[in-house]
Formats: C-alpha cells, structure tokens, sequence
C-alpha cells in the first residue's frame, strides 16, 4: 500500500477522454497535473480482455498521483507475507508483475516498474 496515493469512485470523477490511447480510459484533475486512468484489463490481460466486460467502479491512484488503475472493486488491503508470493520467474512477458498469491487469488504487481511501462507508452 506504500505505492498507493488513494482511491476514488469512478463515478465521482469528471474525466476528459484520451483520444491517444486506447489503454487509457480518461483523464482527470487539474490541467497541470492530470491523472490518467488506465484500462486495467486492456493492459493486464489483452490476450483475453473484453471490453463488454469491463465494470469499473473505482480507481485506485498510484504514488506520484499521475497514474491510476481502474478497478471493479476495491474491497480491502492485504499485507502478504514473502512467502506466500510465488515470484514471477519471466520478466519478458509481463515485467510488471511481481508474483502471485494463490491464498488471496490476487496478483502483485511491481508498481515501479509499471510506472516506468506507463511513461515509456505516453510518448
């Protein structure tokens, strides 16, 4: 939680359209410095995304408050023991993704290098 600034709901935002990127939903905040709220499903799971699918409902703004990640549902934090993350052994395909958790059926995601994806596709 330490990479997170905060979360708001979705429907509580007033967001201009990125008309760039399609792995952007929109962006929202003052014109000097906008948030951009990233399709999270296009991004993480292309090969099998639908945006039909897709109920975002909340966004989750990551450090820096310059990026956010759209979510379905944000319903808690959890803090995850080293060893219960199985550690994503190939970098190549999805960097940004620092492992997994079987017991909590979630993904932890490397923000950092995320952030460093995000920056490098912007341009």
């Amino acid at each position: 939680m330490s990479e997170v600034d905060g979360a708001q709901e979705i429907s509580s935002l007033t967001m201009s359209i990125d008309m760039h990127h399609d792995w952007i939903i929109g962006n929202f905040g003052p014109d000097d410095s906008l948030i951009h709220v990233v399709d999270t499903g296009r991004w993480v799971i292309p090969e099998t995304y639908s945006v039909d699918q897709a109920a975002y409902s909340d966004v989750l703004i990551l450090k820096g408050r310059k990026w956010a990640l759209a979510c379905n549902q944000i319903i808690k934090s959890v803090d995850l023991p080293d060893n219960e993350v199985n550690l994503n052994l190939d970098k190549e395909r999805r960097a940004w993704l620092h492992g997994t958790c079987l017991k909590q059926r979630c993904a932890v995601l490397d923000t950092n290098q995320l952030l460093d994806e995000f920056e490098v596709m912007i341009i």
